[in-house]
């Protein structure tokens, strides 16, 4: 399954490098129409494991990042 990260913490300086650029977390859906696949696919693929590492926004809440999303994109296209 996808590994799911908490980032509730953002304050933690420790937690976070100074120095490298913002990082967007993406909504599902947002991160769906970039991939140009559905919703549908979107879940099935990571509820499979083998779709973009996934972080927790809220408890009810998940997103991608930029960067988890460009890696899971150049590795599909292989």
């Amino acid at each position: 399954m996808a590994e799911i990260i908490d980032i509730s913490d953002r304050h933690n300086s420790e937690a976070r490098n100074r120095y490298a650029p913002p990082t967007r977390v993406r909504s599902m859906r947002e991160a769906a129409v970039l991939a140009g696949v559905s919703i549908a696919t979107l879940y099935r693929v990571i509820a499979s494991g083998d779709g973009p590492r996934t972080v927790r926004m809220s408890p009810r809440r998940r997103g991608i990042t930029d960067h988890d999303l460009c890696d899971w994109l150049e590795a599909r296209a292989k």
